[in-house]
């Protein structure tokens, strides 16, 4: 329980519902933990009581106090004008349900195109989410497998909303292997040889073969966690200032031309090019794993080092190529996930989020609203009837009597939470060409 509300107070996104049951000494609290497309977690908190004073839209502060009083529970909670709160309470339970999600779609985007594969976008990172903050015991392994997907950059390119995604899901090397086995099942050989070239100048612009957990750069970030400064990034990290001990230069790749200092036992690791005019160098180790050049050093490198290093050389000039290479290669593998050249990649992937979602239960309603929504289905259905269809709802299509060309359509849901939904929020239906 304290760890729930402790990331909910972090993440500042606690809210406190009251549910009112047999009178004002027997309510029930539900705190929502998660609750999306896919899941609904809540807190259940039963025989509550509050004291003080809560206003819902002033922000709590991120402090809270626990305590036990006579069996009963209590929390302690701030607020940003000073007013504080207490709520009592007897038991508390986490209910959890995981739900189909493969019929889901959203309406959000102000700029159309491109409404399906973002459609599968959108649920790629309901998966990572679910996977990211419940952990693998709230997954499938299907599910467990796709969630990477969304850290491959061209996919994520497809954002469903009107922002980019790449804050939130920035593209990794797990990623671009998720991808890779994607496509080779697929067996679209002409994209697997462009994703290869990708990979390629991926790892050409981390230095990592393994593959880094994050390998497009943290410039500037001020959000840095503690400890991992510099550690992982890939191409430069030039904004940072707080360089942990003893791995200052680890990781980086183009030059490391701010140290004055280089801790024993780790000069010119990870330094590439040169080392020039460094007032700091050890004694005894002047000229020690520096690339290229060494000017002015006594100590010549035996054959056997000299290799070991010289694989590892990246010039910044070739880094900067790679890298305009590599944004290139992005743009064709992002473009060409909408050609019908490769719709065999959107049907595969389609296919497994499906058969991922069919593991869940139904989302269920009260019989009235289950019965209105069957007929929204019918309604739709008949109404692309008329207008030449075939097939059956959600999947349609028809030969387009002036082109001739095959349109498909998917009837996409948009489904009510089961608790603590908006009284405006409704089941809807909206058609994406497919």
């Amino acid at each position: 329980m304290r760890v729930y509300l402790k990331e909910l107070l972090d993440s500042d996104t606690l809210e406190l519902h009251f549910q009112d049951r047999s009178g004002a000494k027997d309510r029930e609290l539900l705190i929502p933990y998660m609750m999306n497309d896919a899941v609904e977690y809540v807190l259940w908190l039963s025989a509550c009581s509050m004291q003080g004073r809560w206003e819902p839209t002033v922000p709590l502060l991120p402090e809270a106090e626990f305590a036990v009083n006579g069996g009963r529970n209590g929390i302690l909670l701030r607020q940003e004008d000073g007013s504080s709160l207490s709520i009592w309470y007897g038991d508390a339970v986490l209910e959890s349900h995981n739900y189909q999600y493969h019929r889901i779609g959203h309406n959000w985007r102000r700029e159309k195109g491109g409404e399906a594969l973002r459609r599968l976008v959108n649920l790629l990172c309901v998966l990572h989410d679910k996977y990211t903050f419940l952990g693998a015991a709230a997954c499938n392994e299907q599910e467990i497998r796709l969630a990477s997907l969304i850290e491959f950059g061209p996919l994520c390119y497809w954002t469903p909303i009107n922002e980019p995604l790449t804050d939130w899901y920035p593209e990794t090397m797990c990623g671009i292997e998720a991808m890779t086995g994607l496509v080779r099942e697929a067996g679209d050989v002409s994209y697997l040889e462009l994703l290869r070239e990708y990979r390629k100048l991926a790892v050409e612009i981390s230095g990592d073969p393994e593959g880094s957990r994050s390998w497009m750069g943290n410039k500037g970030s001020d959000g840095i966690s503690e400890g991992t400064e510099g550690v992982r990034f890939g191409a430069e990290n030039n904004g940072s200032d707080r360089i942990p001990e003893g791995t200052e230069g680890v990781g980086f790749v183009a030059e490391n031309k701010r140290l004055d200092r280089i801790p024993e036992g780790m000069e010119g690791v990870g330094f590439v090019a040169e080392n020039k005019g460094s007032d700091g160098i050890s004694e005894g180790t002047e000229g020690v794993r520096f690339g290229v050049e060494n000017k002015g050093s006594d100590r010549i490198l035996d054959a056997t080092h000299r290799r070991r290093i010289a694989g590892g050389i990246r010039m910044p000039g070739n880094i900067a190529r790679a890298k305009r290479k590599k944004e290139t290669l992005f743009q064709q593998l992002a473009q060409a996930l909408e050609q019908e050249d490769h719709r065999g990649i959107f049907c595969l992937l389609q296919q497994k989020i499906e058969a991922a979602s069919l593991s869940w239960e139904e989302r269920k309603y009260s019989p009235e609203e289950e019965a209105a929504q069957e007929r929204q289905r019918r309604q739709s259905e008949a109404r692309y009837y008329q207008m030449g269809y075939q097939g059956s709802y959600p999947q349609m299509w028809r030969c387009n009597p002036t082109t001739g060309r095959k349109e498909e359509v998917f009837f996409a849901e948009e489904h009510p939470f089961t608790v603590l939904e908006s009284e405006e929020y409704r089941f809807r239906i909206w058609p994406v060409p497919q």
